[in-house]
């Protein structure tokens, strides 16, 4: 199967994210074995970083089109796949890390507090993308009348809010 979406936006990706109740563990020699792991599956993961908030990264060069990246945080873990080239592909990653994870980093599913997999569209665009999102999918809703208002334009149109943003 064929990626359609490169031909209706500019990127698209499938990000997983695991968020846990208890910390993940930090220790070097679990995170490198961790890290192999997925490297034997996908041997361009080759870019090992850490982040200004001890986050760990592997990822391919960020400079292809199409790339793979893997972090862990202290109580989460999260991968992605930009711009697949077919959605089957784009699930090898998080079936991979699903696969790994309880047994590499000892992730329970009693631990975990939320999964989300998040299918994501960019579009390049100069103007008030708050408003496309609202004139595109507020239309049908009661408060819709709230845009109708002179002088009115929507400035932080979010639908869907990261619930770990506060964290």
């Amino acid at each position: 199967m064929t990626n359609i979406y490169n031909t209706v936006c500019d990127d698209f990706y499938v990000n997983l994210r695991v968020g846990t109740q208890m910390t993940l563990p930090h220790q070097r020699e679990t995170l490198l074995h961790f890290f192999e792991q997925i490297q034997k599956i996908f041997p361009d993961m080759s870019r090992f970083r850490r982040t200004d908030q001890n986050e760990y990264m592997l990822e391919e060069d960020r400079e292809k089109d199409s790339y793979r990246w893997l972090g862990i945080e202290s109580q989460r873990l999260t991968c992605g796949h930009v711009n697949p080239p077919s959605m089957q592909e784009a699930l090898r990653l998080p079936t991979a890390i699903l696969d790994h994870a309880p047994y590499a980093l000892g992730l329970s599913r009693v631990e975990i507090d939320y999964m989300d997999l998040l299918l994501g569209f960019d579009f390049e665009f100069s103007g008030n993308h708050d408003e496309i999102v609202a004139e595109s999918l507020f239309v049908e809703s009661p408060l819709s009348c709230l845009l109708e208002e002179p002088g009115t334009r929507a400035t932080d149109f979010q639908t869907y809010r990261n619930r770990c943003a506060n964290r």
